[in-house]
């Protein structure tokens, strides 16, 4: 049995608080229901018991899935976290809030189903993460995942590159803000 609000907000804010079930958030569309996410700008389309497809606010297909397996970063960037904001008194997420790999694993099948086809591990500073090995195989087995790919600071890459790839890892982006010292000092914290 399907019921909008509880499954929709579950489905997608475990850990953030659930959307009103208003007007401005639910529109009734023909046959189905169309959920309208306004702060995150993307439709979820339902008929006839099942989601059909992903669309954002012009239409176009969902086809990448950026997923943050954590909110911490053991730098301290002056456009990301700063460390003014982010200094040794931030409290970040606590644990029972952080979704677990099966939660997220869940997810990403109910999105690759819907058509999502390319997976971005993300953060904070995923790496930090332990056991993402893990996540990144039960991700890897999923049918219809074309790309499953990371974004790193690169820091903790060299223990973990050859674990990643065995895991199922497609590819990474290493985001490096300057390749002087000085510079990359004064940048990231």
């Amino acid at each position: 049995q399907f019921t909008s609000e509880p499954f929709y907000s579950q489905l997608l804010f475990r850990a953030t608080k659930p959307i009103e079930n208003t007007k401005t958030n639910h529109k009734l569309l023909g046959f189905g229901l169309r959920f309208v996410d306004l702060q995150h700008h993307f439709f979820a389309f339902y008929r006839f018991g099942k989601y059909m497809s992903i669309v954002d606010t012009r239409n176009r297909h969902v086809r990448d899935l950026r997923i943050s397996v954590t909110d911490k970063c053991n730098f301290r960037c002056t456009y990301c976290m700063p460390a003014e904001i982010f200094g040794e008194s931030y409290t970040f997420l606590p644990r029972e809030e952080i979704l677990t790999f099966e939660e997220i694993t869940r997810l990403t099948r109910l999105f690759v189903a819907q058509g999502v086809n390319k997976i971005r591990i993300t953060g904070g500073e995923p790496l930090l993460r332990r056991d993402l090995e893990s996540l990144i195989t039960q991700i890897a087995e999923i049918g219809g995942v074309e790309d499953l790919t990371l974004t790193t600071n690169g820091y903790l890459l060299a223990d973990k590159a050859q674990a990643l790839k065995n895991a199922g890892l497609h590819r990474l982006t290493v985001s490096l803000d300057a390749i002087d010292d000085a510079t990359f000092n004064v940048m990231s914290g």
